[in-house]
């Protein structure tokens, strides 16, 4: 089994790889959107980092956002849930509807907003607490629930973040004590746990060995069927094995988004033929 995941992750050109995946979707504009980006510019301080990003994200499939390291593709998606907002000096203007709603308004409830959009960072962020603590924590903070509840919310999130058989005689132990890539799973178990409707994954495997980024792409895989995924990845190779739909940043500005496949085998623009052929970036 090992050497079948390590076959898995060679490398290979994103165009083959993107050629192979089942069932590929042309075309967005049939699909429901899930989110809704108009306009978007973002400011750190005196430097603006986005430009008029407007794209739409479909719900229940998978979105991976490419691009040069500083181009703000972790910058635009962590507008989404409004994280960018622990830095006064941090500004977004424009609108970002999630199901029809702009998250920009005062009015948006935050407490909620990060209930429906869940995030797991570049490095895994396990809570200095227990494993069931951990996934535990969310479920107590969001719902009215007894011991009982709790328990089996934890164990049904395990389950669906492909942890539970490696954890469930162990889940009172320090959640530091397991590898990097169990606590990254375990961090996506504690996102789910809390039912959100959109997991942002900002290069959630770039700290992690390739057997363990096997395992999170598996699970990536399965989320599609029950949530709308977003994507940042420096992998090329990861986004054509694991997304529906891309979309090219560069500078700041989004240059190109469509169908995964089409995007890696026959882009409409020269800038994101030369970014995945490797010209420039």
């Amino acid at each position: 089994m090992i050497m079948a995941t390590e076959e898995r992750v060679l490398v290979k050109p994103p165009s083959e790889v993107a050629k192979q995946r089942p069932g590929e979707i042309e075309d967005a504009s049939w699909l429901p959107v899930k989110v809704k980006v108009r306009n978007l510019n973002f400011h750190y301080g005196g430097h603006q980092a986005l430009f008029d990003n407007s794209i739409d994200i479909p719900a229940s499939r998978v979105t991976a956002i490419i691009g040069p390291s500083g181009c703000g593709k972790s910058t635009h998606i962590r507008v989404y849930n409004r994280i960018f907002e622990i830095y006064r000096s941090h500004k977004a203007k424009g609108t970002v509807e999630i199901d029809g709603e702009n998250v920009l308004s005062p009015a948006t409830d935050i407490l909620k907003l990060r209930k429906k959009v869940g995030m797991i960072f570049q490095r895994p962020t396990p809570f200095p607490m227990s494993i069931f603590n951990n996934v535990a924590y969310g479920v107590k903070l969001h719902y009215r629930a007894s011991r009982g509840e709790i328990a089996d919310r934890v164990e049904d999130a395990l389950k669906r973040g492909a942890l539970w058989d490696e954890v469930k005689d162990k889940l009172g132990e320090p959640a530091t004590a397991l590898s990097g890539g169990q606590q990254q799973r375990l961090c996506i178990a504690r996102a789910i746990a809390v039912e959100p409707e959109l997991i942002l994954m900002d290069e959630p495997c770039s700290a992690i060995d390739p057997v363990a980024t096997s395992k999170i792409e598996d699970l990536i895989e399965t989320l599609r069927d029950n949530y709308t995924v977003v994507l940042v990845t420096h992998n090329m190779q990861q986004a054509a094995r694991v997304s529906d739909f891309t979309a090219f940043f560069y500078k700041g500005r989004i240059v190109e988004f469509g169908a995964t496949k089409k995007i890696f085998t026959n882009p409409d623009s020269g800038q994101t033929e030369d970014y995945i052929t490797g010209r420039f970036g």
